[in-house]
């Protein structure tokens, strides 16, 4: 029966053990990078991917409001410090296949732009574009609002437009 129980007990632990390193978090060496968004970041959540060009490279360890600047979120995520990030490295909000699971999305910068490094206790820091953290939805509304505006504003030329059109037909 110790030996049966033994080997149970090992089985769980070499489980937990493949969990943990399928996650990515059991091994190599993380840099820690702060990203700041204005606005929501909706979707993205403890623990959602990083990728780096399309690779997944860490994952988001911690979201919070900024308490000096209102309406800024806060984004800590720890990445492989393989990944090149630079001080221009474009930051974003991508949305994966068909459940629409958030991600962030790290993207190239230029060889000339300086090498972010950062540690837990001193994280480097990133600001998103203002769009960054837009969703899907909330782009489209900005797409039909200004449609709409400039329909409304060349009302009376469609109307004579679709008059000729309709004279000449």
């Amino acid at each position: 029966y110790t030996l049966i129980g033994l080997f149970t007990l090992a089985v769980i632990a070499a489980a937990f053990a493949a969990i943990y390193w399928f996650q990515g978090m059991g091994g190599g060496t993380r840099a820690y990078y702060r990203v700041l968004f204005e606005g929501s970041v909706s979707g993205l959540s403890t623990g959602s991917p990083v990728l780096f060009n399309g690779l997944r490279v860490g994952q988001v360890t911690g979201l919070s409001l900024d308490t000096k600047h209102q309406g800024q979120v806060v984004a800590d995520i720890a990445i492989n410090h393989t990944v090149p990030l630079r001080k221009d490295t474009d930051v974003g909000i991508q949305f994966q296949g068909l459940t629409g699971i958030a991600a962030l999305s790290l993207t190239g910068g230029s060889a000339d732009s300086p090498l972010l490094s950062g540690t837990s206790d001193h994280p480097a820091e990133l600001v998103a574009p203002v769009a960054a953290g837009q969703d899907v939805t909330q782009t489209a509304r900005d797409v039909l609002g200004r449609l709409d505006k400039l329909l409304s504003e060349n009302q009376k030329a469609l109307h004579t437009a679709l008059a000729n059109v309709n004279v000449f037909t």
